[in-house]
């Protein structure tokens, strides 16, 4: 009795470890299809971009990890009596400065590298050191310099300096400023969409026309949403196009986490 107690045992075990084995390779052949189908669209849709004469610069298909979080703007109009030689105005929390006597550059140093210094001055900048430069946000006669939250540049006005140049690039003429003075986390870390699926996510939605390059994508926070006073900030990809006809561009955002076009253009 004993024996065949222990036979149906094993017969029993067998059985569960088998099912378990089927399922366990069901499962995988339905996510790598899954997965297959996902990609195989993906690069379908990569394809036509090409076709329809619309070029990008290489996009990672990796997602990035980011935070819901809760930012406190700074309020500079209690601040700007400290500045010197300029003449300054703010507007929510936003503070626009012109220089009484612009700010000389030279030519010998890189424009970048003397800005950078020229931000620790307090006579001349609030929270000037607060600041990075931002190559991917600059353009010739506009430099900006960004604030950074969980290690990503700010995107939007709300944590930018943003330093007006003469056409000659050989003086700062003022600048914009917007202010973040503290972050609280609001949700666990999760991970976003990738590059490549926020590109193909605008181009579906009608939001890249035919003839047009890509110029960069660029990850960051941006708001969401003001509540209470403070600012809901999340990850986006903000998206820089420009016509092949024209010299100005579009900058489009895509929320990092939903994938949720953001109409609003800085």
């Amino acid at each position: 009795m004993n024996f065949r107690r222990i036979q149906w045992i094993f017969l029993i075990a067998f059985i569960i470890l088998d099912l378990v084995l089927v399922s366990t390779l069901l499962w995988g052949n339905e996510n790598f299809s899954t997965s297959g189908k996902q990609q195989s669209q993906t690069q379908l849709t990569l394809k036509e971009i090409k076709s329809n004469s619309i070029t990008y610069p290489k996009l990672s298909p990796n997602s990035q990890t980011g935070y819901y979080l809760a930012v406190t703007p700074g309020d500079l109009s209690t601040e700007r009596g400290r500045l010197k030689n300029q003449t300054t105005r703010t507007d929510g929390n936003l503070l626009t400065a012109n220089f009484v006597d612009a700010v000389d550059l030279s030519s010998s140093q890189s424009v970048p590298k003397q800005l950078k210094k020229l931000l620790k001055d307090s006579r001349l900048f609030l929270h000037g050191t607060s600041y990075q430069y931002s190559a991917a946000l600059s353009t010739s006669h506009s430099v900006v310099f960004t604030q950074v939250i969980k290690g990503e540049p700010v995107l939007s006005h709300e944590g930018q300096i943003r330093l007006r140049l003469n056409a000659a690039r050989t003086k700062v003429v003022g600048y914009t400023q917007g202010y973040l003075k503290e972050e609280r986390v609001l949700r666990p870390q999760s991970g976003t969409i990738s590059q490549v699926r926020a590109v193909t996510w605008l181009y579906r939605h009608n939001g890249i026309p035919n003839s047009t390059q890509i110029v960069r994508v660029t990850y960051g926070y941006s708001p969401l949403m003001t509540s209470n006073g403070k600012q809901i900030f999340v990850p986006i990809y903000q998206v820089q196009l420009r016509a092949k006809s024209a010299t100005t561009t579009q900058n489009l955002r895509v929320n990092a986490f939903s994938g949720t076009i953001i109409q609003e253009n800085n």
